[in-house]
């Protein structure tokens, strides 16, 4: 009678665990989706939830970092989803899921076509096909370049701005005289690149070399790489980059479609 009474006893607590954890989850992700913090009172409706309840798993969100609250206590996602998201995305294929979209961009500008990541307040190079052309750009695969001034950054920072923008708006080093210094100036080309569906370079970061980037989704819809091409600005002009900019998007839409067929398979084992 003991041992089954200590068995109902466990289970309740496994029941009750889990229906915690899966309210946590559901809270964390209506924080991550939306575009603003919220309050107590609002996150406690959405999850159907008393306030204590919904104060309790805060609290526990917040002490493992995943959420933080503003000054004006209400509570929003911290950058520790982010870099779990990285983790994640540096366990998949990337590049060679990638490849088809890389090589059809390459063979349709002959310029240098480059995958990148966020990484920190910073892009990296996950893989790069070179132009057979004389004049390259001066990026290598593995290396980065600040999110603020070049293209497959600039996308990456548009996408992710309600996470980044406090950090690299405070550090918005010049490199050229065309590089974005100002953080109102900042504001208003984030927004039009989210508008357009893609980022371009004109001469940011090294004052010869243009470049135009588009997103990369996961199937949750996450910007969560870019694709793009760079090129001396005595090649790729603004007319030129202009003419390239379906391809450059049509190359980030096939990544996105690779990546959505791979859950796609994956659930379907």
């Amino acid at each position: 009678m003991f041992l089954s009474a200590n068995r109902s006893t466990l289970l309740g607590r496994k029941i009750e665990l889990s229906a915690t954890l899966s309210k946590g989850l559901l809270i964390l992700e209506n924080l991550a989706s939306s575009p603003t913090s919220k309050g107590l009172t609002a996150i406690a409706s959405e999850a159907d939830l008393t306030k204590s309840n919904t104060h309790r798993i805060l609290v526990t969100l917040k002490k493992f970092g995943f959420i933080q609250q503003d000054a004006d206590r209400n509570y929003r996602c911290s950058m520790k989803l982010w870099k779990l998201g990285n983790t994640v995305l540096t366990q998949t294929d990337l590049p060679g899921v990638s490849s088809l979209a890389m090589r059809f961009l390459a063979d349709s500008c002959n310029e240098s076509v480059h995958l990148s990541v966020l990484d920190g307040l910073e892009v990296l190079y996950v893989d790069k096909l070179e132009s057979d052309r004389p004049v390259r750009a001066y990026t290598q695969k593995g290396g980065s370049s600040p999110l603020h001034c070049v293209a497959t950054g600039k996308i990456l920072l548009a996408y992710n701005y309600r996470h980044l923008r406090s950090s690299v708006a405070a550090k918005l080093q010049r490199y050229t005289s065309a590089t974005i210094t100002s953080p109102k100036h900042l504001d208003k080309e984030m927004e039009c690149i989210v508008a357009n569906g893609y980022a371009i370079n004109c001469g940011e970061f090294r004052e010869e070399v243009y470049g135009v980037a588009a997103p990369i989704f996961d199937p949750t819809g996450n910007a969560i790489a870019s694709i793009g091409i760079s090129g001396p600005s005595t090649r790729l002009t603004i007319d030129t980059i202009e003419k390239l900019i379906p391809k450059v998007v049509q190359a980030g839409k096939m990544v996105t479609a690779e990546l959505a067929g791979l859950q796609h398979t994956f659930r379907n084992e």
